[in-house]
């Protein structure tokens, strides 16, 4: 003797949401498709290596992460090393940025000065949702005098289904956050 019972489902874990004891109401789950766009960077930099002639070679580490649920397309990453440097700091970039991402295009003209961007920004840089990267340069920086430089890059990006710009200016370390 078999019985056979149907009951269309309510949304959430409680099968009589009204609580009046007749659990056949039904109600639809409801599912918000809203994109959510952020995205991060941190900059390390290596303890400066004195070299013969007074200059320092200083390995610099960009960590990004495309912190949202929607793939970031158009992905640029500047740093204007220029600002980093100024007067009477020189440097000369001994080991251009290399990335091991196929989405990500590193610009083989980057000078941080006149062509800030170490990513080619026509070149389709995407970054899916949860994926982090890593950018690696390396500078000799001749002081003239001087002791001590701050620097900062920028990470921007635009969401593929939003259409939202979101961008972070580096914090220090291995670890973006939103910033």
């Amino acid at each position: 003797d078999h019985h056979l019972t149907s009951d269309t489902s309510v949304s959430g874990g409680n099968p009589d949401p009204n609580g009046n004891g007749f659990p056949e109401e039904n109600s639809p789950t409801i599912l918000n498709l809203t994109p959510h766009n952020a995205v991060g960077i941190a900059k390390y930099a290596t303890v400066p290596e004195l070299q013969p002639n007074g200059t320092y070679n200083v390995t610099y580490m960009l960590t990004l992460k495309n912190f949202g649920n929607d793939t970031l397309k158009n992905v640029t990453v500047v740093d204007n090393l220029l600002a980093a440097f100024p007067d009477p700091f020189t440097y000369t970039i001994i080991a251009p940025p290399q990335t091991n991402d196929t989405l990500l295009f590193v610009n083989p003209a980057f000078d941080g000065n006149t062509n800030p961007n170490i990513l080619i920004p026509s070149a389709g840089n995407k970054m899916y949702k949860d994926q982090r990267d890593t950018i690696i340069f390396k500078l000799n920086i001749f002081p003239h005098g001087a002791t001590t430089a701050t620097n900062t890059a920028v990470i921007s990006g635009i969401g593929a289904f939003s259409g939202i710009t979101v961008s972070d200016i580096s914090t220090n370390g291995f670890n973006p956050d939103l910033n």
